[in-house]
């Protein structure tokens, strides 16, 4: 299947595989991939059933996003939100999470989630990802948070993303 996760998706993800013990640093790498059905057929909640996915259930109310190298990648399915990449990634962008599911560095992420968040949000976030500490994937704000883990980035790292994607430098 290979779904790459992106965006506030991604976040989830790296939030909980914090909190969980997971040192972003020694996760493997890969590539970014066209995401195809397992059965070969098109795509539906099936997918997503637990034998498989063991991560959140897209739909309506939480949509999945995910990252794809091209237009023709996308998946037309209620609950998944495509993001296409139109630049080349910088090397080792992607991290393999499982068979089924791979997502973006928490530099990239970083930079798509400064989309949608507000300066002030985005200043914790960057503090977030540069300390010591996770907060919680299911309640952000007010949630347990989660100390004396490995920093997943660098200021230096968070600013060489940015300019390899053609940022302000």
């Amino acid at each position: 299947m290979g779904l790459t996760l992106s965006h506030l998706s991604a976040l989830d993800v790296l939030r909980t595989l914090r909190a969980e013990g997971t040192n972003i640093h020694e996760m493997d790498v890969t590539r970014l991939d066209t995401p195809s059905p397992w059965k070969g057929e098109r795509w539906s909640k099936r997918n997503f059933a637990s034998e498989y996915w063991q991560l959140p259930i897209p739909s309506k109310t939480n949509p999945l996003d995910i990252l794809v190298p091209n237009r023709d990648g996308r998946i037309r399915l209620q609950g998944i939100n495509t993001h296409a990449t139109w630049v080349e990634l910088p090397p080792r962008s992607i991290l393999w999470i499982d068979e089924h599911a791979a997502v973006v560095r928490p530099e990239l992420m970083f930079l798509q989630v400064a989309e949608v968040f507000s300066l002030p949000a985005l200043v914790m976030l960057g503090y977030e990802l540069c300390g010591h500490f996770s907060r919680s994937a299911l309640n952000p704000r007010d949630g347990n948070v989660t100390m004396d883990l490995p920093a997943a980035t660098t200021v230096e790292g968070l600013r060489a993303c940015c300019c390899a994607q053609g940022g302000t430098c």
